[in-house]
C-alpha cells in the first residue's frame, strides 16, 4: 500500500473537520515545498512575506520598543583586539 492510500485509508475514518484539518496541512507542505522554486519564484515569495512582516509595523501599540528592551541589560563588554 503507497503512503497516499494509507493516508487516504485513514482520513476516510476521521470526521469532516478533522479530513479538513489534514488536507490544510497537506496543502501547506505542497505550498512550503521550495525545492523547485526558480529564483524568480523565490524572490516573489520573500517580497510577499516582506510585505506581511512590514505591515505589522505598530500594529501592537503595547510593545516595547528596542530602546525599552536594551535598557534592562547593562553595558556591553568591548571586545579584545588581537
Amino acid at each position: 500500500m503507497t503512503v497516499a492510500e494509507q493516508i487516504y485509508t485513514v482520513v476516510q475514518s476521521l470526521s469532516d473537520e478533522q479530513a479538513n484539518e489534514v488536507l490544510s496541512f497537506a496543502q501547506q507542505l505542497k505550498q512550503c515545498d521550495t525545492r523547485s522554486e526558480t529564483p524568480e519564484e523565490k524572490e516573489q515569495r520573500l517580497a510577499r512575506w516582506r510585505e506581511k512582516v512590514y505591515a505589522l509595523a505598530g500594529a501592537f501599540p503595547d510593545f516595547p520598543s528596542l530602546e525599552e528592551i536594551r535598557a534592562g541589560y547593562g553595558e556591553d563588554v568591548p571586545r579584545e583586539e588581537w
